[in-house]
């Protein structure tokens, strides 16, 4: 969301490092295997498609009473056992296994890897990532991870005043970037394929079903795929959002992949039982700074509180620089960002501190919390992202533990299994690269990537011929004039997505009315 930004700059990172490798090894072999090998869009088949439109009949909405989860705490990352074989899948995503696939710092330079597997006459194309900073994702996966922590997010709108739901909001946004970081050292998440979508849900209590597929499994007989629908029409998604199977005591997340040429990512979010709900999009832009490179995160998040009429809030996202590239890599992130609401006045001013080149702490930020029409902060934090930050209030300079990312438990995302996804769900698009990855057949991984790669030259060279345009399943493309523009001077393309909790409960409220 990315705000997600670690996600992203990951990519970023390496692809361009290794562009410029090639190009200072063999401009030629660069420009004519680099440019053939470049990725285009893919193209859904037309059974794809269909199936994404198809229609099925009204989900199961059943709840089964569970008497096991009443004494469970109101937060609690660990789903009860009822829950465990809908999401067996996710154990080729662990995060703990991430330890196996080794360190920079014991292998070394990545680019001296790279230097190592060149042979005079080879492709190019073919040079393989080095297992160690490969991470067994999709990126916008990764995006979710942005709703780690989903019990601070809920509790936006919980403050009595305006000034308690902005630092309420300021609190969530300083705690959301830690949780998509697994190592100190960059990884390499898989690039996203137009039109991949990946959807999740967070469980947050005993009131929580976190999907009614999940009563499905308390049941000794296993879950078929027909049980529970992988797609719905749209009338489903208008009454129950963009998860239907979910039940409304979870925070539901979804994201797809809306542009491949200027890659965007859109991504949606929302909780029922708080009314709450963020959308937002990020297209992403690479500078190379000699032996650093700095990714630019155009685009914005809107988080709604329809508990608070016309109380929105929109944040804007840092840059992330990689640093080292020769070397060891690692990500920071830095420049000046904003939480502001334009209803109450109230907005806070974030800004991310790059490491000074000798000395100096990385992580570090500072914030100030404004009331509405003030020059003077009245609350202002200082600390490192990454871990303890502390707040102080300008009106008694009273300190306080504002947020410990490294003391906060990030929750576990709940997947459905593999067989109740669709094709271009992110964990199933990308299951043989992922399954390879996690035995160490870099190879056999390699082959399954590009074989993806090959699709996607396939199907935009078919769009093209057909004169046809992409669009996308779940957001529709808009134009708004915005104080964030892009770096063109044009309007902002926004991506909405098309169900959100505001239309659909104002849909509910007219019909009560009538």
């Amino acid at each position: 969301m990315d705000i997600f930004v670690l996600a992203t700059v990951s990519c970023e990172i390496f692809e361009t490092s290794l562009l410029f490798l090639c190009c200072r090894l063999n401009r030629e072999d660069c420009v004519t295997n680099g440019a053939s090998s470049g990725r285009t869009s893919p193209r859904l088949s037309a059974g794809q498609l269909d199936l994404e439109k198809g229609r099925f009949g009204s989900p199961r909405r059943s709840t089964v009473e569970d008497s096991t989860t009443s004494g469970m705490p109101t937060i609690n990352s660990n789903p009860p056992a009822k829950y465990s074989r809908i999401f067996a899948y996710d154990s080729l995503y662990d995060d703990a296994d991430e330890k196996d696939l080794g360190s920079l710092q014991s292998e070394g330079s990545v680019i001296s890897y790279l230097i190592s597997q060149l042979r005079i006459g080879m492709d190019l194309t073919r040079i393989t990532l080095p297992t160690f900073i490969l991470e067994k994702r999709s990126t916008l996966e990764m995006y979710a991870d942005f709703l780690a922590h989903p019990d601070l997010w809920v509790a936006i709108g919980d403050g009595e005043t305006p000034q308690a739901r902005l630092i309420a909001c300021l609190r969530w946004y300083l705690s959301a970037f830690h949780a998509s970081r697994k190592t100190p050292v960059c990884k390499k998440p898989y690039n996203p394929i137009l039109g991949e979508i990946f959807r999740c849900c967070y469980y947050l209590g005993p009131t929580s079903n976190c999907g009614n597929c999940a009563s499905s499994l308390s049941s000794s007989q296993p879950l078929l795929e027909t049980d529970i629908p992988a797609v719905y029409p749209e009338e489903e998604m208008e009454r129950h959002g963009p998860i239907p199977y979910a039940s409304e005591d979870c925070v539901v997340f979804l994201a797809e992949q809306v542009s491949h040429h200027p890659p965007i990512s859109a991504f949606y979010a929302e909780y029922i039982p708080k009314r709450i709900q963020v959308s937002g999009h990020i297209w992403t832009k690479s500078k190379f700074f000699g032996l650093s490179i700095g990714v630019e995160m155009v685009g914005s998040a809107t988080i709604v509180l329809l508990n608070r009429p016309g109380e929105e809030y929109v944040v804007t996202f840092p840059s992330a620089y990689g640093r080292n590239i020769l070397g060891v890599p690692w990500v920071e992130l830095g420049g000046q960002c904003s939480v502001t609401c334009a209803k109450t006045g109230y907005s806070a001013d974030v800004n991310f501190l790059t490491k000074p080149f000798y000395g100096g702490k990385k992580d570090q930020i500072r914030a100030k919390a404004f009331g509405p029409e003030s020059e003077k902060p009245f609350f202002t934090v200082e600390g490192e992202w990454s871990g303890r930050m502390i707040g102080r209030w300008a009106e008694n300079g009273r300190e306080e533990l504002f947020v410990d990312t490294k003391a906060l438990p990030t929750m576990q995302k709940q997947v459905r299994p593999r067989s109740q996804q669709l094709c271009n769900e992110s964990r199933k698009l990308w299951e043989s690269v992922t399954q390879n990855l996690k035995q160490g057949n870099i190879d056999a991984a390699t082959d399954a990537k590009s074989l993806l790669e090959q699709r996607q030259r396939r199907e935009a060279a078919a769009r093209l011929e057909a004169r046809q345009q992409w669009i996308p399943t779940y957001f529709t493309e808009e134009k708004r004039c915005s104080l964030t523009t892009s770096t063109s001077g044009s309007s902002e393309i926004y991506y909405r997505f098309k169900w959100p909790l505001t239309s659909r409960c104002s849909a509910s409220t007219d019909v009560s009315d009538a």
